[in-house]
């Protein structure tokens, strides 16, 4: 048995890291006090970063962080995402930020959506025919969210299942027409990805 040092609690040494380096092989914190403490200190880097960045959307000025994405302005020069390095300490992340731009997850997608036209044709191609099925079962369903009315770029926009339990297939799965969609699609609201991100975190 051992004593975490976090929360003061009696727990079986199976409940902790093991650690070659600290007194009896194992860490001085229990693994659910160290999971806790890895999440506060991904969710204070991730609040310093995007200050860091102006805490708003470069392009839109949007500034709910549920909906703020890092993007990296060159992919070449790109070492690793900064999502899933927010538990590294802010001057090894700050390095990588430095590389990046803080946008909107709407903004993100368009920008990359922008990019893909230097793809190599084959890829373009099956991309643009699934794009033409999409527009098409936006159209049916409206075109635009049903939050903010966003249109702009159908990257950027989601088909929300009001209620997943009855939710057969993911509608961005799909490469077949309208007819055999329509029934999924009567399920289903569009959300830019802006207001999805939101609704879900709520």
């Amino acid at each position: 048995m051992k004593k975490c040092n976090k929360c003061n609690k009696i727990k079986n040494e199976e409940n902790f890291v093991p650690n070659k380096t600290s007194k009896g092989g194992r860490t001085k914190i229990c693994k659910k006090c160290r999971c806790k403490q890895m999440q506060n200190r991904k969710h204070k880097n991730k609040i310093i970063a995007m200050q860091y960045l102006g805490g708003a959307c470069l392009k839109c000025n949007y500034s709910r962080r549920v909906g703020l994405t890092f993007h990296h302005r060159d992919p070449k020069i790109k070492s690793f995402g900064i999502a899933q390095h927010l538990n590294l300490s802010w001057e090894k992340l700050k390095k990588e930020v430095d590389k990046c731009d803080l946008l909107c997850a709407n903004c993100h997608r368009e920008t990359h959506h922008n990019q893909e036209k230097s793809i190599d044709k084959t890829i373009t191609r099956i991309r643009h025919n699934k794009r033409k099925l999409k527009q098409i079962y936006l159209d049916y369903r409206g075109g635009k969210c049903v939050i903010c009315k966003y249109n702009k770029c159908i990257a950027a926009l989601a088909f929300h299942h009001r209620e997943p339990e009855n939710k057969k297939f993911e509608i961005a799965s799909q490469n077949r027409l309208l007819k055999h969609v329509k029934d999924e699609l009567d399920k289903c609201d569009i959300f830019c990805t802006n207001c999805h991100q939101e609704l879900h975190f709520n």
